[in-house]
């Protein structure tokens, strides 16, 4: 179903996929539709061997009520009671925190997984990231919407991430740095901090150690958390 926004999940017993997904059904040719639905189990294949399920649920159950786990980063106490007294700002951190695991989650399995299993499988996979990378958006496009109010920085912060941890920049940021300088010398200030965290996310095998480092991602990250749950505490008024 391709108004399905589900593509594909598991819950470490059974595997769903959405055959006619956005991206699958993007794809200009049926050997690569077929080759992106291996992607997709392989995968779910990854979830199922290397995600940690119960680690993972401990974390966002304790994200959600605006606390640490598995231990508070530096930084992260003065955070912690700030979200105790604003129940908007700790339902956008519990938010972000969950989006920001799953990004990290799916390219750290990803990596995994193809380390393992290797021939269709993997070209699916390979295909399903092309085509992901290609309907991403270039920098300058993003800093365009920033400007325009369309964008929160970190939106683009996270789509950043995102890439980053599956081994591909965003686009065109030589052209932005010239287009928006200014919003160019704030992005790559914050994401150079992030960068070498993102790295150590990926091949890191300790789920602890993974969701320590997407807590320090978020202390990186706070200011611009805050500053998107007062717009959104604004836009509410």
């Amino acid at each position: 179903d391709p108004l399905n926004s589900s593509v594909a999940y598991t819950d470490n017993k059974t595997v769903y996929i959405n055959t006619g997904n956005c991206v699958t059904s993007s794809l200009p040719t049926r050997p690569k539709k077929y080759l992106s639905i291996l992607g997709l189990i392989l995968h779910e294949v990854g979830h199922i061997y290397y995600t940690d399920f119960p680690a993972n649920s401990s974390y966002m159950q304790s994200v959600q009520e605006g606390e640490w786990y598995p231990s508070t980063p530096d930084g992260g106490t003065a955070i912690q009671l700030e979200l105790k007294s604003n129940e908007l700002l700790k339902k956008l951190f519990g938010y972000i925190a969950h989006n920001l695991m799953n990004r990290v989650e799916d390219a750290y399995i990803e990596l995994r997984v193809t380390q393992r299993f290797h021939g269709l499988y993997e070209q699916g996979l390979i295909i399903l990231n092309q085509a992901t990378y290609e309907k991403s958006h270039t920098l300058s496009e993003l800093f365009a919407a920033l400007k325009e109010g369309k964008l929160h920085m970190l939106d683009i912060f996270l789509e950043s991430i995102l890439l980053y941890a599956k081994g591909q920049d965003i686009k065109n940021s030589a052209q932005a740095k010239k287009d928006y300088p200014d919003e160019f010398s704030e992005y790559i200030s914050v994401f150079s901090k992030i960068k070498p965290i993102v790295r150590k996310l990926r091949t890191e095998r300790s789920a602890m150690v993974r969701w320590s480092y997407v807590n320090t991602i978020m202390v990186i990250l706070w200011d611009y958390i805050k500053d998107r749950a007062e717009n959104i505490s604004e836009d509410s008024d």
